[in-house]
């Protein structure tokens, strides 16, 4: 049995584009219209039952702002996974592909299909039952770049959004983190207008 875990599109439809056709590829099935529809109504988990041992989720298995990372401890873990029963655990939200084992159990990160944060190349993890339990296998898949960025330009996404727009198409043109980076170097750097900070600090790099 395949699962294929897609997290964090972010609209980029390009990349979404290429993740489907390699699903599509390694002969993992599709959703059906009614399936579709349950997406749109998902709780903030979900378990399948044809796998009741994997526990799906965006951040954090009880909402978005309790945040686990592959560093985080084991007893932060064990707080928020300790009364589960699942033993395997499938997250978004970081932006990254990452593996976590602790206490029997393992923490997977998708990476992020729309907005990676490693480079250019749309990130998804697929899910195979062995013998021996799950076996995760992070993929990348290249797609159109030029194409996305071409579409900011058609629909005049920096003049809609502002200078917070810059931010988002030098991340997807370099596929690296643009905005935690800025808003850490706007906090050291003072009072400075809004707009003029995003110059300063793209033309640091």
């Amino acid at each position: 049995m395949r699962i294929a875990c897609v997290s964090d599109i972010h609209g980029n439809l390009p990349a979404l584009e290429a993740v489907l056709d390699d699903i599509d590829r390694l002969g993992v099935a599709e959703f059906t219209d009614d399936e579709r529809q349950q997406l749109r109504d998902l709780p903030p988990t979900v378990s399948l039952p044809e796998a009741p041992d994997v526990l799906f989720y965006h951040a954090g298995p009880a909402n978005d702002m309790d945040v686990l990372r592959p560093f985080s401890s084991d007893d932060e873990m064990q707080s928020l996974f300790g009364e589960r029963n699942e033993t395997f655990f499938v997250a978004g939200h970081d932006h990254t592909q990452r593996l976590r084992h602790w206490q029997g159990r393992t923490m997977c990160i998708c990476g992020s299909v729309g907005l990676t944060v490693e480079g250019n190349g749309a990130r998804y993890l697929i899910l195979e039952r062995r013998q021996a339990g799950w076996e995760p296998q992070h993929r990348s898949v290249d797609y159109d770049v030029k194409r996305v960025l071409q579409r900011f330009v058609e629909t005049d996404y920096i003049g809609r959004t502002g200078p917070m727009g810059r931010l988002f198409v030098r991340h997807v043109a370099t596929g690296t983190e643009q905005v935690v980076p800025f808003v850490r170097w706007y906090r050291a750097h003072g009072e400075i207008e809004f707009a003029d900070a995003v110059e300063r600090f793209l033309n640091l790099n």
